[in-house]
């Protein structure tokens, strides 16, 4: 079968694998959107894990979803590899590029298999390549996935997926919303996974600020509810570990504004739109990559300011310490202000670049300091961080890039640093090489470097 002749096929079966976690499976919904629009009769089902599986109920539309142990592979394809060659699917679409999960389309003799071009045994194995350019940082996830739709040699349709949410209405705990007489924040607290959670301090400095103004707070997520005491907080109801998966979606489509760390419920917040701040404190997480894509968005994340790449939990206070319930009120004030809002996905791009490019300057001989300080100056003012390097020696430059979390080096750069960066980040770090980028800094525009280093990474690819 070609790919072409599934545009005229009467009744399409697609099986798609992506087995890993909840705001992971979120991003492929735009583009079950776009297939169930290409294709008038088509059965989606998924291969998944048990977290992508509660995803993909609050999607629907999905006919069937085997669900798979990531750490039990061995004992759980074989059977399911025999169903899936008695339901005879058409199109293998593989979105986790995983060695094994990979072989699932080949093993199961469908006879169309998508998946992305990132080892010479994808090239066998599927019949159909998308370059995922990773590490491209310009690109959001979703259009990552998206881009399996020009094997079809369709252009993709990059847009938020379309959430029905009227099957929430008969839903207890958003009935019990409805009847509040107030707007209402809802605060995701924290799953107990790899998101950084907001401390308990700033959480309950936050609320007694602003519940002077009239807003209820909805305390959400999944660990020790008993950090926050309702009768110690005014116009607060602490849901922590009291509500299913569907309560929780069902609570977040019913809210005005949400507050919450990157993480799945999260990715659920911006799908449906809702006005948020966005916490992302781990330096791995671009916003780029994985940043919300609600109409009003405040990303809060300061990265550049702890001298570790890899965090762990101890290091939490110390990360966090730029925090308090002033500063986040303050956050907050910003994002109620309805004429802050992005009109169109190209400046909500932008904004997800600005909190992910971190750029270390190497000063031209005929630079002044005073002309490089005032630009730097006015460049970081504009939301673009940049920092000057003072002392061309590996140990400063690596300390910076650490510091920084810096994936972008431009200016003067001497050949013997780019050689030992590589080395670094690539044998000791095991972290994102960053791209080098000539010309000054000096009375260029925010926009124009920002164009240049995305230029930069998309060229690199």
């Amino acid at each position: 079968m070609e790919i072409q002749d599934l545009l005229h096929k009467n009744s399409l079966k697609i099986l798609i694998q992506r087995c890993d976690k909840i705001g992971d499976m979120v991003f492929t919904f735009p583009l079950l959107d776009q297939l169930r629009a290409t294709f008038q009769d088509v059965q989606i089902d998924f291969v998944a894990s048990d977290q992508g599986e509660l995803a993909l109920k609050e999607y629907g539309a999905i006919q069937s979803i085997y669900v798979l142990n990531i750490n039990n592979l061995g004992a759980n394809i074989k059977p399911l590899i025999k169903t899936l060659r008695s339901i005879k699917y058409d199109v293998f679409i593989s979105l986790w590029n995983h060695p094994q999960l990979n072989k699932i389309g080949a093993l199961a003799n469908i006879p169309i298999r998508i998946g992305f071009q990132q080892s010479w045994l994808n090239k066998r194995i599927f019949t159909h390549h998308i370059r995922r350019p990773w590490p491209d940082l310009t690109k959001h996830v979703v259009e990552h996935n998206l881009s399996v739709m020009s094997a079809f040699n369709i252009l993709p349709e990059f847009k938020r997926a379309n959430l029905a949410i009227d099957k929430y209405q008969d839903n207890v705990f958003l009935k019990q919303l409805k009847q509040i007489n107030k707007k209402i924040i809802l605060i995701f607290t924290e799953t107990g996974g790899s998101n950084i959670p907001f401390p308990d301090k700033v959480i309950k400095e936050f609320i007694t600020r602003v519940c002077e103004k009239k807003y209820h707070i909805v305390l959400a997520g999944s660990h020790n509810p008993e950090r926050f005491d309702e009768r110690e907080l005014k116009n607060t109801s602490n849901l922590i570990g009291k509500t299913s998966f569907t309560d929780l979606i069902a609570c977040i489509s019913g809210c005005d504004y949400y507050i919450g760390p990157d993480t799945g419920p999260t990715q659920f917040a911006s799908a449906l739109n809702k006005p948020m701040i966005f916490f992302s404190p781990l330096k791995a997480n671009h916003p780029s990559l994985y940043g919300p894509l609600s109409n009003r968005q405040i990303i809060l994340r300061k990265e550049y300011c702890f001298p570790k790449l890899h965090i762990v939990p101890s290091d939490h206070k110390h990360l966090l310490s730029y925090l308090s319930g002033d500063s986040l009120l303050a956050i907050f004030n910003q994002l109620t202000n309805k004429s802050n809002h992005f009109k169109s996905y190209d400046e909500m791009s932008f904004y997800h670049l600005l909190h992910t490019f971190r750029v270390l300057y190497f000063p031209y001989k005929n630079e002044s300091s005073e002309e490089l300080n005032k630009h730097c100056e006015y460049l970081q003012n504009e939301g673009l961080k940049i920092y000057l390097i003072s002392k061309v020696s590996l140990r400063a430059i690596v300390k910076q890039m650490i510091l920084r979390n810096v994936n972008v080096f431009q200016g003067n750069v001497p050949t013997w640093v780019k050689i030992a960066v590589h080395i670094y980040m690539g044998s000791i770090a095991h972290f994102l090489q960053p791209v080098y980028v000539s010309g000054s800094i000096v009375n260029t525009a925010t926009k124009t470097l920002v164009e240049t280093y995305k230029q930069a990474f998309q060229k690199r690819v």
